[in-house]
């Protein structure tokens, strides 16, 4: 791991444990949807696919954002 994915990793650590209240409002209906539509024995494969996207979709964001601020074009 690089210096910035663990200054990110750092931080998405730190933000995981308050997250606004917007990002926790989805994950529960998230949740709510999947235990609906899913089999309860597979609560653990959703569960770790939403986190997975949770964890990427703050990479992503936190990757463009420190792009943009040394100047890189941000795609």
């Amino acid at each position: 791991m690089n210096i910035r994915e663990g200054v990110i990793q750092y931080l998405y650590e730190m933000n995981n444990e308050n997250l606004c209240n917007d990002v926790q409002g989805a994950f529960v209906d998230m949740m709510k949807l999947c235990a609906e539509y899913f089999p309860e024995e597979k609560e653990n494969d959703y569960m770790n696919g939403i986190c997975n996207v949770e964890h990427a979709a703050f990479f992503a964001g936190a990757n463009m954002i420190l792009d943009f601020i040394s100047g890189k074009e941000v795609r």
